[in-house]
C-alpha cells in the first residue's frame, strides 16, 4: 500500500532526527526493497528513501558508502527530474558534502558550487536550503584555500 510506504519514510525522517542512525540504516534498506518492488528504482519516493539513507550513511561516518549512493540518486535525479529540481539539487548538497568528508575539498567545492548555482535560480536566495548550499561553498573555499 503507497500510504504504508509513505508513512514508513517519514518514520525513517523522525528515526533519522532522532540521531538513531543504525536503526534509520535498516529501514531504509527495508522500505527500499519495497518501494523499488512497487514505485520501481526511479521513482520520486524511492529516490527521497535513498537520498536519507545515503545521508544517513554520511553522519555515521560511511562517507565511501554515502558518495556511491549520492552519484547514483544524483544521476538518476538529473535524468528523471532535471538538473534544476529540488530533490536533484539536495542530492547534489549531500554529495559535496560527503565528498568534503573524505578530504577531496576541490571535487566537493565544485560540487557545491553548482548545488547553490542550481538553487540560486530554482529558489532565490533567501531560501533555507540557498543559505545552506552558500554555507557550504563558503566553508569549503576556506578549506581549499588553506591547502
Amino acid at each position: 500500500d503507497p500510504n504504508t510506504l509513505r508513512t514508513q519514510g517519514i518514520f525513517n525522517t523522525v528515526l533519522s532526527n532522532q540521531g538513531r542512525l543504525a536503526e534509520t540504516e535498516q529501514a531504509c534498506r527495508r522500505l527500499l526493497t519495497l518501494e523499488a518492488r512497487v514505485y520501481g528504482a526511479r521513482s520520486e519516493d524511492t529516490l527521497l528513501t535513498r537520498k536519507l539513507y545515503a545521508a544517513t550513511l554520511l553522519k555515521q561516518e560511511k562517507a565511501a558508502e554515502a558518495e556511491k549512493e549520492c552519484r547514483q540518486v544524483l544521476a538518476i535525479s538529473e535524468r528523471a527530474f532535471g538538473p534544476e529540481n529540488p530533490q536533484t539539487l539536495e542530492a547534489s548538497y549531500v554529495l559535496a558534502a560527503c565528498l568534503s568528508n573524505q578530504g577531496k575539498d576541490t571535487e566537493a567545492l565544485t560540487c557545491a558550487r553548482r548545488t547553490l548555482a542550481g538553487r540560486v535560480k530554482a529558489l532565490g536566495r533567501d531560501h533555507p536550503d540557498t543559505k545552506d548550499s552558500q554555507s557550504l561553498v563558503d566553508r569549503l573555499m576556506k578549506k581549499v584555500v588553506k591547502a
